[in-house]
């Protein structure tokens, strides 16, 4: 049902959900966009709700099959170098936009937690992890991410396999 949904997002839900506390994972793609909105559509008018938006910045080995960790050389390095300021433009021009977003749809500040995290493992792992260890109640993802497939990405894919005691929101 995820996979062949177009439009329209996809709950699913694990036990009973206490927590008033939301983490949207964000990578700076219009699919996160659209998640962004239709939390906005879901929670604005409820003032209790804290949103956490969180972006674990990929490693290159996220974006590239090629090992470049080693041996390093100075090819590799401007590679890397080129690679962590181009997510983090992306990043930045997406929190920026999120922002104009929040701002327009009334939800102030003080609901409001950025954080980011370097990846040490896999980013669908991390995401989980601190949904786990900040006691959030719902998880809101984009369906595609930054890869536009047809299909699931693969955090998305991941979180459906790996998430349990909260609700889990897919959106295309």
């Amino acid at each position: 049902m995820i996979d062949h949904t177009t439009d329209i997002p996809v709950w699913v839900v694990d036990g009973e959900i206490i927590s008033k506390n939301i983490l949207l994972a964000v990578d700076g793609s219009t699919d996160a966009l659209a998640a962004l909105d239709h939390l906005c559509a879901v929670f604005r008018p409820n003032p209790d709700v804290k949103l956490t938006l969180f972006h674990v910045q990929p490693s290159f080995r996220d974006c590239c099959g090629i090992d470049f960790t080693a041996p390093q050389n100075q090819e590799n390095d401007e590679l890397i170098s080129c690679f962590i300021k181009v997510n983090r433009q992306c990043i930045d021009n997406f929190m920026e936009r999120a922002m104009r977003v929040l701002k327009a749809k009334e939800i102030h500040e003080d609901r409001l937690n950025i954080k980011t995290q370097p990846t040490s493992f896999n980013i669908g792992r991390s995401i989980v992890e601190e949904f786990r260890n900040g006691k959030y109640g719902t998880l809101i993802v984009g369906k595609r991410g930054v890869n536009k497939r047809f299909y699931m990405g693969s955090i998305s894919n991941y979180l459906v396999t790996h998430m349990s005691n909260g609700a889990l929101w897919i959106v295309p």
